[in-house]
């Protein structure tokens, strides 16, 4: 899983060893992102919805689950750059920060997906790869 990876590699650790380093913090956005999703698609299609909880609910569990997984990308580039500071670049440590911002200021799943895999493939040009 990218997520995990993500974690592994900016901790230089196992499974969880490190703050959110486990997939299954990022399965549960995924699955709220999921249920809201089929809601939506029942109310639009004026179908009995399967949820016994509200939209706003739901559009709430998952802002919860989005903040939670932005904070832990958050401390991972933290430490990483604290860590491996070194190994970085100024253009990658630029772009680290941009992410940072980014999902900062637009949490959605789709920004948070687009900021694992450039972190990601930024830890892996500087060989910060999962242990």
């Amino acid at each position: 899983m990218n997520y995990e990876g993500l974690m592994r590699s900016a901790y230089q650790v196992g499974k969880g060893k490190a703050p959110g380093a486990d997939a299954d913090i990022y399965r549960k956005m995924d699955r709220a992102s999921y249920q809201l999703e089929i809601e939506n698609a029942f109310i639009k299609n004026n179908k009995n919805r399967s949820s016994s909880l509200s939209i706003e609910e739901l559009e709430y569990n998952l802002r919860v689950e989005t903040l939670l997984i932005s904070g832990y990308i958050h401390r991972a580039i933290k430490n990483a750059l604290t860590s491996y500071g070194h190994k970085f670049n100024i253009e990658q440590i630029s772009e680290l920060n941009k992410t940072f911002e980014i999902l900062k200021n637009n949490l959605s799943v789709q920004i948070v997906e687009k900021a694992i895999k450039n972190i990601n493939e930024i830890l892996y040009d500087v060989k910060l790869t999962p242990q």
